[in-house]
């Protein structure tokens, strides 16, 4: 008997459309469906609202950054992947020195293949 099988869905959050955009397209593509917020507030709200899979979020965006995003999460669930887009040096140093724990971090600029490994590292049951 076959159940049918639970939605995957990934919570997107970064200010530039054109990531939204591009991460939307990504995670589609990979049968996963996506859940997008502008800002971290909004993106709070929508990890509330929507019980992702998996959270991919800048670091830097307004009315709350991508670290007060994570910190909230994992005070929530501390389970659930969260993954850190930074373009910024002082924010991979604190990612890297421990001062910040997301289960994984792209560094700007990086390509596709970048975004489906970290997908597929923490989703593996995603790959056919």
């Amino acid at each position: 008997m076959n159940e049918p099988s639970k939605k995957v869905k990934a919570l997107i959050a970064d200010d530039e459309e054109a990531i939204l955009v591009l991460f939307g397209e990504v995670v589609r593509s990979m049968g996963i469906t996506p859940v997008s917020a502008g800002d971290g507030v909004a993106a709070f709200q929508l990890f509330n609202e929507e019980n992702p899979d998996i959270v991919i979020s800048d670091i830097h965006m307004p009315k709350m950054d991508g670290i007060g995003l994570l910190r909230k999460i994992k005070l929530i669930n501390p389970n659930i992947p969260v993954i850190l887009i930074t373009g910024y040096g002082h924010y991979r140093q604190l990612i890297e020195s421990g001062e910040v724990k997301p289960d994984g971090y792209l560094e700007k600029p990086f390509n596709l293949q970048d975004i489906f490994d970290i997908i597929y590292k923490f989703l593996p049951d995603l790959k056919k």
